[in-house]
């Protein structure tokens, strides 16, 4: 869990008041150990000042503490004073007394503590007051905590198990990173050929996708040490720490001799230098850059240390990290398309009993725009639905509930609905359902329920074709299908509407803006505004208008529809209605039918 930049300032906070009071506390206590006021304190006289006071017959008592040489003299009115003596005079003193008829105490005081000991009550409060602070600190990965956690945190020494054929869905990535294993397994072939040796590759990409999965892919082809650290791990608030960490992590790879270094969130160190005034911790994060830079310039032709980083914010990368010589090559690792999908489906689901009878590429369509890590989420779920409903292997049931469930949430059957709106939901879908079956253009609806899931009343699953290419045609077609929810709420309540349509407007909306100002797909022409550039210009009330045409246009097809297929309607609302969710044999014999009436 990553933490919140309020959340560590509110702990920096409150570890800074922390120290201020344990500071405060440490110099009231020894304030108050050494600190005698001066009422505490007799005033000191001579034996002389004594020896009048006898003679006037002033004195009441005297108290001798003869191991410090100090008389305490009581007078009859109540005043006290102490007087010094030398060493051996304490005999004489007290026979003089009694003879004056003086009352004398002596009190056996201890001798004074020695040097050491005044020492430790003086400064033992400031060392324990610091040691509690210095636990404090490693406790925090301060210092120390700081200085090792670079060992802990990467794992220098090990070869990965991970090999090129665990990588599913990116073949043309896997085949650029298999150059980085030739030159570690065999650098002289590319020296011998006066080739400059790579130094680095950056991997960029969205969270999931599998960055961090191919460089051990590499280290564990290649057969060498895969040393991986994080870019956090170099942010310290102590000044020269995060280069320190830099040159150690260097100097572990070059012992190594053939090794991968794996920097993993690389933007948290290496974002762009700015000319302007820097505090302390943008200075600190600027000299681990520095180091950074220095070291991927120090190698050598002779040496085979490979550099591999991954981050989802190339845009704010220093340009000195990605000049040649650096980081020489910047690999884009994209989402998987259908394809890729379906191979990384049957890699994660090597261990999941009766994988291999799931047709996967059914699953694979139903997850468009989804990682590697969303791919691997959708089959731990569908393990643990077949393991909740006691099935003894995995069935694509729960395979596709399962996308449900990572896609919307699970199913909220306690959420229970009246008849009414159970009603308006299933001729809601319905409209999706009916839109869908009777363009060619649209999207397959494979799956359609009236089961809440999240916020969201009903829900209907749509296969989008595999062309990258959106057509005019493919565009109108998909407007109609979002709008198709409306207008048979519309038929089914005689006019009436509910808010339920509120998602699909939105989208419908979104992609009705995309063909005025980016697709030119409407009569407003060619021209591609920017968002910035309509906010005021007047061409926004044209854009506008075009936005709204189009809309109004699908929503005119989608009632058109409805309207000549109102069997299907009623036919499709009922069987959702009896039996809450349509799987893809009961959509194709609904395709069967609507065909069968055109």
């Amino acid at each position: 869990m990553s933490r919140s930049p309020r959340g560590s300032r509110r702990r920096r906070g409150a570890l800074l008041a922390l120290i201020a009071a344990a500071l405060g506390a440490t110099v009231v206590v020894v304030v108050l150990l050494s600190r005698r006021t001066s009422d505490d304190i007799p005033p000191t006289r001579g034996l002389a000042a004594l020896q009048e006071d006898l003679d006037a017959g002033d004195v009441e008592t005297v108290t001798l503490a003869d191991s410090t040489g100090t008389a305490h003299v009581k007078l009859e009115d109540g005043t006290t004073y102490d007087v010094r003596y030398p060493d051996g005079f304490g005999p004489d003193l007290t026979a003089d007394l009694l003879e004056a008829g003086i009352d004398v105490e002596v009190e056996e005081r201890p001798a004074e503590p020695p040097l050491w000991a005044d020492l430790l009550v003086r400064i033992g409060p400031l060392l324990v007051v610091f040691g509690l602070l210095g636990w404090l600190l490693l406790r925090r990965g301060g210092l120390l905590g700081g200085i090792m956690s670079v060992r802990r945190n990467r794992s220098a020494g090990d070869i990965p198990d991970t090999r090129f054929g665990d990588v599913a869905g990116l073949p043309e990535i896997v085949d650029e990173l298999r150059e980085i294993v030739s030159f570690l397994e065999d650098p002289a072939r590319f020296l011998r050929l006066g080739a400059r040796v790579p130094r680095g590759v950056l991997l960029t990409g969205p969270p999931g996708t599998g960055k961090t999965l191919l460089a051990r892919a590499v280290a564990g082809e290649a057969g060498v040490p895969f040393i991986a650290i994080s870019g956090s791990d170099f942010v310290e608030m102590f000044a020269g720490l995060g280069a320190s960490r830099m040159r150690n992590l260097f100097d572990d790879a070059r012992k190594a001799e053939r090794a991968i270094v794996f920097i993993d969130e690389i933007d948290a160190v290496g974002k762009a230098r700015v000319g302007q005034p820097s505090n302390g911790a943008s200075e600190e994060r600027e000299n681990t850059l520095n180091q950074l830079l220095v070291e991927l310039d120090g190698f050598t032709q002779d040496e085979t240390v490979f550099v591999l980083a991954a981050t989802n914010r190339p845009d704010v990368l220093d340009p000195a990290l990605l000049r040649a010589g650096r980081f020489d090559r910047t690999l884009e690792v994209p989402t998987p398309d259908r394809r890729g999908r379906e191979e990384i489906l049957a890699v994660h689901a090597r261990a999941v009993p009766g994988a291999g009878r799931l047709d996967w590429g059914t699953v694979a369509a139903s997850t468009p725009g989804m990682t590697g890590a969303d791919l691997a989420n959708i089959v731990n779920e569908a393990a643990i639905l077949a393991a909740r409903r006691g099935h003894e292997t995995v069935e694509e049931g729960d395979m596709l509930d399962a996308v449900g469930v990572v896609t919307m949430g699970p199913e909220r059957r306690s959420r229970v609905l009246n008849e009414r709106d159970r009603r308006i939901s299933a001729w809601h879908e319905a409209g999706h359902v009916v839109c869908a079956l009777v363009q060619t253009e649209a999207p397959v609806p494979h799956r359609v329920s009236i089961v809440p899931r999240g916020r969201a009343g009903g829900v209907t699953w749509l296969l989008p074709d595999d062309n990258d290419l959106l057509t005019l045609r493919q565009a109108r077609a998909q407007l109609v299908v979002a709008l198709g929810g409306r207008a048979a709420e519309e038929r089914l309540m005689e006019g009436d509407m509910t808010h339920g349509a509120a998602s699909d407007l939105k989208n419908a909306t979104q992609l009705a803006r995309r063909m005025v100002v980016e697709f030119g797909m409407t009569d407003l022409g060619l021209a591609s505004f920017e968002p910035e550039d309509l906010q005021l210009s007047p061409y926004s009330t044209d854009v506008h208008t075009a936005v709204q045409t189009t809309l109004d246009e699908a929503m005119t097809r989608a009632r058109t529809f409805l309207t000549e297929h109102a069997p299907l309607l009623t036919s499709v609302s009922g069987l959702l209605l009896e039996r809450e969710t349509l799987d893809s044999a009961d959509l194709a014999d609904l395709r069967a039918q609507a065909e069968a009436v055109a």
